[in-house]
């Protein structure tokens, strides 16, 4: 008699078994069809969030990013524009165009900025883009530059961040 009852517990036990791993199995698809979202929902409910995106740039990063390290930025260069540069076209008196080679190094880029009178500090530009390792993310082109840009415009315009 225990027998058959001990028989028909493992029976049974089985058979609920089974079939709470058949409908568990069939909510796992149908929840696995709800949740499917294309990128362009996914980075909407990611900004949604709060998430920042690291490839873009903002000047507060760059603002940040200076006080960190200890530079001062100011928001207008000393120095005035030359007229005579090599590197540079004048389309105004007040605009300075410049033109960045393919392959150039941060280096390389922050001599010409500084050789056209853009900015008179090379050595925080160059730690500026060190301190956000974008110094793989400078763009080759032609930039156009107010007479007096800041630091953080001129980071940004090289990047890709702001309108050349």
């Amino acid at each position: 008699m225990a027998r058959k009852v001990l028989l028909g517990i493992g029976i049974l036990l089985t058979v609920v078994g089974l079939l709470l791993i058949a409908t568990d199995g069939l909510n796992l698809q149908q929840t696995n069809t709800k949740q499917k979202m294309d990128k362009e929902e996914v980075i909407t409910k990611a900004k949604e969030l709060g998430m920042k995106f690291p490839n873009k740039l903002s000047k507060e990063e760059i603002k940040l990013q200076a006080k960190r390290v200890g530079l001062k930025l100011d928001s207008k260069q000393e120095a005035k524009k030359s007229l005579s540069t090599k590197s540079k076209l004048n389309t105004d008196s007040n605009k300075t165009i410049i033109e960045i080679k393919n392959g150039a190094v941060a280096s390389q880029v922050v001599q010409k900025l500084f050789d056209s009178k853009i900015i008179s500090d090379k050595k925080a530009l160059l730690e500026l883009i060190r301190k956000l390792n974008v110094e793989n993310k400078i763009l080759a082109g032609k930039y156009e530059f107010d007479s007096d840009p800041s630091l953080e415009r001129v980071l940004l315009k090289i990047t890709g961040n702001e309108d050349r």
